[in-house]
């Protein structure tokens, strides 16, 4: 049995979501119409229906958070345009250098990192052996704390 992720939202979720904005925007746009015809009555109505929707979808954007609250976009780059940090060794990334950029959010919170082309191939093996599924309790190593194109912390001397 697999055990989703509860700040993911199932497939079925989205579509509830997805079902109930439609349904809100449809009685918004027909209480417009129903002003603009002075039909205010049923306006009223639309409005109060719209807004039971959207306290629905309110509710459950609490419970799941942000459809996009974790994902990375991985972008090789053939030349950096200033100098940046390695996020793996945390050595400098000269301008004009090839590197490879992540950006993205976890949890919401955005993030950018940079790393020479050697150090993302390192940083892949080091995932592959350290994070296995299930596995909760593996800190990913602090930035800047790896040898340059290694798996190995560096040396501290």
């Amino acid at each position: 049995m697999t055990h989703m992720n509860p700040r993911i939202p199932s497939f079925y979720r989205v579509l509830q979501h997805a079902l109930v904005g439609a349904m809100a925007t449809v009685y918004l746009v027909a209480a417009g119409v129903q002003i603009y015809r002075g039909d205010y009555m049923t306006a009223l109505i639309n409005l109060v229906i719209t807004a039971v929707l959207g306290v629905v979808l309110e509710l459950g954007k609490e419970r799941y958070g942000k459809f996009f609250a974790t994902f990375s976009l991985r972008t090789r780059v053939r030349r950096v345009k200033h100098e940046e940090s390695c996020a793996w060794c945390g050595e400098t990334i000269e301008a004009g250098s090839p590197a490879m950029t992540h950006r993205g959010a976890m949890d919401g919170q955005r993030f950018t990192l940079h790393h020479h082309a050697e150090c993302e191939s390192a940083a892949k093996g080091w995932a592959r052996a350290n994070l296995t599924k299930g596995a909760s309790d593996v800190r990913v190593p602090p930035a800047g704390t790896m040898q340059r194109g290694g798996s190995q912390p560096r040396e501290n001397g």
